[in-house]
């Protein structure tokens, strides 16, 4: 079953994997730029392979879980990208195989082009960081995003939480910030449990702070994002 358990030393020092890891982590950043899905930018097997990546490479990187791979079955006219997502290496890498990063391979993607020995033009990895981790709230759609995907869509008005994203995105998702019901703390807890309830599964989560007064976002597995530069 695939992915194995993560191990970001696995990676040989080989510098395909640089070139790859430049190129999808560039992708994920334009996807989130433009507030659009990471898969609207997947990055296409032809273009790997004209910076060296063989299939060792694709594999070596799926089995890490450090991508995820599909194939392309959009149709003509059909608008959004469509993607048949694999999950296993039973088929081969055809032309119409496509590559994201998963959330683990941004952190991978990070630290590989963070190497003091890489060749490649490295990226700052405090503003990488800020803008990976930190949420984005596409006001005109209704729509909660959190790593390049969309975690929640709302079909209908909801103003408790659309107020709480509204405050964060005006703010720039600083890890902490005042609550925007001041001085009703009880809206926030509500608030803040029936979000949650809804992100259930999702990285991203929220939390209620210094006795209701103040609201804050996390990510499970990652250190406090209370100190975090706020998003650009």
């Amino acid at each position: 079953m695939l992915p194995v358990p993560f191990n970001q030393s696995a990676t040989p020092l080989d510098e395909s994997y640089t070139s790859a890891a430049l190129l999808l982590l560039d992708a994920h950043q334009l996807a989130l730029q433009a507030k659009r899905s990471v898969e609207d930018f997947a990055i296409s097997v032809l273009d790997f392979r004209h910076v060296g990546l063989t299939d060792h490479h694709f594999r070596r990187l799926v089995v890490e879980g450090n991508v995820k791979i599909g194939v392309e079955q959009t149709r003509p006219r059909g608008g959004r990208r469509q993607f048949r997502w694999l999950t296993d290496l039973s088929g081969d890498f055809s032309p119409n195989t496509y590559f994201v990063l998963t959330a683990q391979g941004v952190a991978w993607a990070e630290k590989r082009l963070g190497r003091p020995e890489a060749s490649l033009k490295k990226p700052n990895p405090t503003t990488i960081g800020a803008q990976v981790l930190a949420p984005c709230w596409v006001e005109d759609q209704c729509e909660l995003w959190h790593l390049g995907s969309p975690v929640l869509a709302y079909a209908k008005l909801a103003p408790n939480p659309f107020c709480l994203f509204e405050e964060f995105e005006k703010r720039g998702w600083p890890g902490v910030i005042e609550n925007p019901f001041c001085p009703d703390d009880e809206k926030l807890r509500n608030t803040v449990k029936k979000v949650n309830s809804r992100l259930k599964g999702q990285m991203l989560y929220f939390v209620v702070r210094h006795g209701g007064q103040k609201a804050g976002w996390k990510m499970r597995g990652h250190k406090s994002t209370e100190s975090a530069p706020h998003r650009p």
